[in-house]
């Protein structure tokens, strides 16, 4: 997968609150590390963690620049804009993670 593709997949994954989808991208079978909490989370746990985070979530995820690649790493900032009423705040978020090695980071 290129990299526009996999940033477009996982934006995607985002807006659809498909926790699978996103729990593919950050973990890809393996195991996250939330960095805030610096807690480790296996693909089931994310799953779970992202379904409770769904149920309370009323944002559109969009990129905001340029996607960084780097030799076995990728780099993106994105933005989630609340609905209007929501009562939330938009926020940007920066995003460093290296994809499986079934997907090429090349463009």
């Amino acid at each position: 997968m290129i990299s526009a593709d996999f940033v477009a997949s996982y934006l995607d994954a985002w807006n659809d609150h498909d926790a699978g989808a996103v729990a593919e991208h950050l973990a890809g079978g393996g195991t996250y590390c939330d960095m805030p909490t610096q807690r480790q989370l296996s693909g089931s746990e994310l799953i779970a963690h992202l379904e409770d985070y769904f149920s309370r979530d009323h944002c559109r995820y969009q990129l905001v620049g340029e996607i960084l690649v780097g030799e076995s790493a990728i780099a993106f900032q994105y933005r989630a804009c609340p609905e209007e009423g929501s009562g939330q705040l938009p926020w940007t978020c920066l995003l460093y993670t290296s994809p499986s090695p079934r997907d090429s980071l090349h463009n």
